[in-house]
């Protein structure tokens, strides 16, 4: 119980000092620090925030922190196509190509989805869809998908997982589905839950961003407050809902569920297994 709490607030802790001390770049927002130095720099970002992105979220994730890879490998794309330019000394009004590059490169390996890499460069990132962009994003992202998977072969022996998507549902548990008009309904009830749980999220962010703010403590330890407070949430999860060997084979993932980046949980959602009666019982 104590290595739960622990673990995650000395994660934080190095998370604060790596930022605050040494690097000293300050709390990195990720992707919209990308699209911000394509808006004010003309898309110069310093070596320095792809490096300390890449420690700090190494530290985040190792310790249990709630968060997920997108971000900080989208930064780190970014941030390395960035600084090709610059060495290469390459005109300015080509550097957003490069870093949607980087940026569509880093997504298109971590999710394994070479399309979902170009399409969220072009619409998120870049908002740019002309030829000029579009080319050389697409070569992007189908190399960072190849290397991906050529890298994960080598240090995984199951090679048909590497060469699947991110999260796999069992085919066969879908090949009698048919799509009826009647779900459409559903589908749209399900897209408004969707919707509203999403802002409620953004909400609390922003919220908890002021909050910190308000907090009186230097800026180093503020990330070990928060990972404080997650091993707390955690273990009083453990105590509420004592873990089940049996269901969490079953489901592929262990508790507390939301420790971590989350990507077990996601892919027992879409599994229609995880929704027998036999599971929903339990839990």
């Amino acid at each position: 119980g104590a290595m739960i709490v622990l673990i995650p607030a000395v994660g934080g802790l190095a998370v604060g000092i790596i930022q605050s001390s040494l690097m000293r770049t300050g709390p990195i927002n990720g992707v919209p620090e990308v699209i911000e130095s394509l808006a004010r720099n003309r898309g110069k970002l310093r070596g320095r925030i792809g490096a300390s992105k890449t420690i700090t979220a190494t530290c985040t994730l190792g310790t249990g922190g709630s968060a997920g890879m997108e971000g900080p490998i989208i930064t780190i794309g970014a941030t390395l196509g960035s600084k090709i330019a610059q060495c290469l000394r390459i005109k300015p009004e080509h550097y957003p190509t490069l870093i949607g590059c980087g940026a569509a490169s880093a997504t298109a390996g971590i999710f394994n989805a070479p399309i979902a890499g170009v399409l969220f460069v072009l619409e998120v990132i870049l908002r740019d869809f002309s030829v000029r962009t579009f080319m050389p994003i697409v070569v992007a992202s189908v190399f960072g998908t190849a290397v991906s998977q050529e890298v994960m072969s080598l240090i995984s022996s199951e090679h048909s997982s590497v060469a699947g998507a991110l999260f796999q549902v069992p085919p066969e548990m879908l090949q009698d589905y048919r799509f009826a008009l009647k779900e459409i309904p559903t589908y749209m009830a399900l897209g408004l839950a969707c919707g509203l749980v999403g802002l409620g999220l953004a909400g609390s962010l922003r919220l908890s961003g002021k909050l910190r703010h308000r907090v009186p403590t230097p800026e180093y330890w503020q990330p070990a407050i928060g990972g404080l407070l997650l091993g707390l949430m955690g273990l009083l999860f453990i105590i509420l809902f004592p873990a089940n060997e049996t269901i969490e084979q079953e489901l592929g993932y262990h508790q507390p569920v939301f420790m971590g980046n989350g990507y077990p949980v996601i892919e027992s959602l879409l599994n229609p297994e995880t929704y027998h009666a036999q599971n929903i019982g339990v839990w």
